[in-house]
């Protein structure tokens, strides 16, 4: 998804959701209102992942 980030000039995931097949676009929220309800932690706070 950092490439698509990088080639689309955007910094969020709501800036390329219309590039995501639709399965994608409904499944991040999912897991970040999952993220929000069982560690209570707001997913804007989250840091970027980091390099492998």
């Amino acid at each position: 998804m950092g490439g698509l980030l990088k080639r689309h000039g955007a910094a969020t995931f709501s800036g390329i959701a219309g590039y995501l097949p639709s399965e994608t676009r409904m499944y991040v929220p999912k897991v970040l209102a999952t993220v929000f309800h069982r560690e209570g932690i707001d997913p804007e706070k989250l840091p970027p992942p980091s390099a492998p």
